[in-house]
């Protein structure tokens, strides 16, 4: 006995054959092009990560030195640390501060520069004009002079991200007993942003909190305890902690203009499959509207006129022709 196939059945295999591997197929080139793109993307931002915490990490390793070198080895310093008189504190403390000028001409990402001497009850500072205001100067003050109220417990031994005012720093206390230098370094001040010109380049504390008042801080979080690549909202995070540093550093690119990074015959291949997929959709759609439901209301009219329901017709306004010259004998016939 020959073997029969419902026109239903025949429907649910060509969605089979042609839709699913087409579903498929578009599935595995999109994520394979998503895999190539964060790939690249993560390439490109550890490579600009890196320059910038080498940049870094080399300019507070030299500061730290320096000033280490000054409370171990310099005359003025060590001087500081016993009670002097008005004059000969004030001459000592002229000399650090010379000391401090020469090394911020040339360590220029050095913001200010405090010298305390609790001996001599004296804060004296040394300031990057150009970079720090009058009225940050306020603030950079009263912090130090929060740090002296728990000398012994102020904390800052190393490299510690802290806000002063509304600004960001690096911040550091070089304590030698009853006497000390602060040392601030402003975040904003050792990004090159020429580098950063496809997305942000931001630093962020230990907890993933970003170190910006950029309008991005407000939305973003990073994790710090992920991998060093992934996807927050619509942005790539490529980042990476230093330990010399304190700090993150973080590359964010916004997800629509990194797409533009896939090459064209990527494009061109999403296109084709993109349109191919759309003909075939509407294909089935037709076939369905002009062809398998006449046929079920065909077979569902025969059904009633075997069961007795003569005056039951066929529809005449088909779209198939074949279906329409079926409909015109077979209610011709039935008449």
């Amino acid at each position: 006995m020959k073997k029969l196939f419902s026109l239903r059945k025949l429907q649910r295999v060509a969605v089979m054959v042609f839709l699913v591997p087409m579903l498929l197929l578009q599935m595995v080139q999109s994520l394979f092009s998503l895999k190539i793109l964060s790939e690249e993307m993560a390439q490109n931002g550890q490579e600009i990560i890196y320059l910038h915490q080498n940049a870094l990490d080399g300019d507070v390793e030299h500061i730290a030195n320096s000033i280490s070198n000054y409370w171990a080895m310099d005359y003025n310093h060590a001087k500081l640390l016993y009670p002097q008189t008005d004059f000969d504190a004030y001459l000592y403390s002229y000399g650090v501060m010379r000391e401090y000028r020469s090394l911020m001409a040339v360590e220029p990402s050095i913001g200010a520069l405090l010298l305390v001497s609790q001996a001599n009850e004296m804060i004296r500072a040394v300031y990057d004009d150009d970079a720090i205001s009058y009225h940050e100067k306020d603030h950079i003050l009263a912090f130090v002079e929060d740090l002296i109220s728990r000398w012994e417990e102020a904390g800052f031994t190393s490299w510690e991200p802290v806000r002063i005012g509304e600004r960001f720093y690096l911040a550091r206390l070089f304590r030698s007993r009853s006497a000390g230098t602060v040392c601030l370094v402003p975040l904003d001040r050792t990004i090159d942003t020429d580098l950063t010109a496809n997305g942000a380049l931001l630093y962020a504390d230990s907890h993933g909190v970003l170190l910006t008042n950029d309008s991005i801080a407000n939305n973003i979080t990073l994790r710090p305890t992920e991998e060093d690549t992934y996807f927050v909202g619509k942005y790539f995070v490529t980042q990476h902690y230093s330990p010399v540093s304190g700090v993150y550093l973080a590359l964010l690119e916004s997800s629509p203009a990194s797409f533009q990074k896939i090459n064209t015959i990527s494009l061109v291949i999403l296109g084709c499959a993109v349109f191919v997929l759309s003909l075939v959709l509407v294909f089935f759609v037709l076939l369905k509207r002009w062809y398998l439901r006449p046929m079920e209301q065909m077979e569902l009219a025969l059904r009633k006129i075997r069961r007795g329901q003569m005056e039951v017709r066929f529809r005449e306004d088909q779209k198939v022709e074949e279906l329409q010259y079926l409909s015109t004998s077979f209610i011709q016939m039935m008449d």
